[in-house]
């Protein structure tokens, strides 16, 4: 369901803060650490404690975004309150508010010059990954942005996956693909106030809001990758679903092209905004492919409205089509009755 801006900002006036001394007892944070948190019950200890395991010569301040958790999660997070008053602040309402008043009520409530994120199923591992990250930034004032890898942890089979994620940005931008993983970010909070401001009074609306944020700031700033190993990402048995769901998986990949294309064909030249198109069309037509949805026929269409498609991939074209009709043939003759 999509929120518009007064449901959300209703929503958002309906919570409240939990009682502690953060304001008190750090008037001046450098550093806001954001958290938002629902149904993470086995999870949000560990990325409690990897924010607090980090060590820092300068204050920073917690707050977590607790959306009325049934699991758990929210007594957790009300026992870590009060275990820590000084540094974490909690955000929550008496219902479900949604992710993105969630969100936007700790963003509002931020008072760092930075912020940083880490969702409630994530974690991070580098006790010096705030310290490191601002060094920077506080040098580098045309940064608007840094991040760094992180691994991904499976949890269904409770091990590592292979590759890490986070890159550094290609040289024809994140349009061609999106390398920030956005929970080992750390952001100037004025840029982040200027993107959500223009974002609201844009008519493109897009639910993919990491993705919007790295462009945004890709368009407006500089973004700096640290080429280290500083968080977890964690596909747990919620975010399983978005990889292997044919129907979410479509949903995801196809907004995320929108969202691409929407800066693409603004900001690329001709030449690039075709290549571009080729690579974003032959993405999806895999993927319909892959997980037999009834999309891979448009998808096939674009793509040879594309003028300078190559050679390479016109083939490939041609022969995935022979074979998939070939499949169907086949599979409709076992259903004739002679």
């Amino acid at each position: 369901m999509t929120l518009s801006i007064e449901e959300i900002e209703k929503r958002v006036n309906d919570s409240y803060e939990l009682e502690n001394s953060v304001l008190k007892a750090c008037p001046n944070p450098l550093v806001t650490v954001r958290t938002s948190t629902y149904q993470h019950g086995t999870y949000i200890k560990q990325c409690i404690e990897g924010i607090l395991m980090q060590k820092t010569d300068f204050a920073f301040e917690f707050i977590i975004g607790e959306d009325f958790s049934t699991d758990g999660t929210r007594e957790i997070v009300f026992e870590y309150a009060k275990k820590y008053p000084d540094i974490i602040r909690v955000f929550t309402a008496d219902y479900n508010v949604g992710s993105k008043a969630n969100g936007r009520r700790c963003i509002n409530a931020a008072r760092g010059k930075y912020v940083a994120l880490c969702e409630g199923d994530d974690y991070w591992i580098d006790p010096l990954k705030l310290q490191k990250q601002v060094d920077f930034l506080e040098k580098n004032e045309e940064f608007g942005m840094c991040y760094s890898q992180a691994k991904v942890f499976v949890q269904k089979k409770k091990k590592y996956a292979k590759k890490n994620i986070g890159f550094k940005i290609p040289s024809k931008g994140l349009v061609f693909n999106n390398t920030i993983p956005p929970l080992t970010t750390l952001t100037r909070k004025n840029l982040i106030s200027k993107f959500t401001n223009e974002r609201d009074k844009n008519c493109f609306k897009s639910n993919i809001g990491d993705y919007y944020l790295n462009l945004w700031f890709e368009k407006n700033s500089k973004i700096f990758f640290m080429k280290e190993v500083t968080s977890v990402y964690r596909i747990s048995s919620n975010s399983m679903s978005q990889y292997y769901d044919p129907n979410k998986r479509m949903i995801f990949l196809k907004n995320s092209f929108v969202l691409a294309n929407y800066f693409a064909h603004k900001n690329l030249n001709s030449t690039d905004y075709q290549e571009f198109l080729s690579i974003k069309f032959f993405e999806l037509y895999n993927a319909s492919i892959k997980f037999n949805t009834l999309h891979h026929k448009e998808y096939f269409l674009e793509l040879m409205k594309i003028e300078s498609l190559s050679v390479k991939i016109k083939i490939y074209l041609f022969f995935t089509e022979i074979l998939r009709l070939r499949k169907i043939i086949s599979l409709s003759c076992k259903h004739i009755k002679y």
